[in-house]
């Protein structure tokens, strides 16, 4: 199955009404429909030929596309069935090169399982919903896992939030080290 253009909306939207799908505004859904701006975003990350990447929220997979045509070692991460059923589609052949892996379900709930069995990622890729940007963040520093680089555009009221928690952790760990010590 052939994914879509994804620089046309009417292409997109087709798409959609065809399979009985429509935006998600709980998972945050949106498509990005500019090559140029896909293909800039993917250059912060740097990635290389195998480099294992992790993708949260691909939706029809334009950003996907782009990674996979690079040579990037694929896993994404979706929470809608039926997109995570079309992707499974678009990008089947890299599925049986094994290049590409779709984790079904959210992401707060399945990345650990993934990581105990597949390892470090070196990249991280999302535009992850609000509701669980935090939390991914600190789940991952909590959990150790150390990415050389990642892309996760916010808005500037989440990266407030992000802080504080950060912040509260920091402060909770010093706490805890430091009773240590003086025990």
């Amino acid at each position: 199955m052939k994914h879509p253009d994804y620089n046309s909306p009417a292409e997109l939207k087709q798409v959609l009404d065809i399979n009985g799908f429509s935006m998600q505004k709980k998972f945050g859904q949106n498509f990005l429909i500019n090559a140029e701006a896909r293909k800039k975003l993917i250059d912060t990350l740097e990635v290389e030929q195998g480099m294992k990447v992790w993708e949260v929220g691909p939706g029809l997979g334009s950003m996907t596309s782009e990674l996979l045509e690079r040579g990037t070692d694929l896993t994404v991460f979706e929470i809608d069935r039926g997109f995570a059923s079309l992707i499974s589609g678009f990008f089947e052949d890299y599925s049986k090169k094994n290049t590409f892996r779709i984790i079904e379900g959210d992401v707060l709930k399945t990345w650990k399982k993934h990581f105990d069995q597949a390892g470090q990622p070196s990249r991280f890729f999302g535009n992850l919903p609000y509701n669980i940007a935090a939390t991914i963040i600190a789940d991952t520093i909590e959990n150790n896992v150390r990415l050389t680089a990642a892309f996760l555009p916010f808005k500037k009221k989440l990266l407030k939030e992000c802080a504080q928690s950060l912040e509260q952790k920091i402060i909770r760990l010093f706490l805890h080290f430091a009773s240590g010590l003086m025990m």
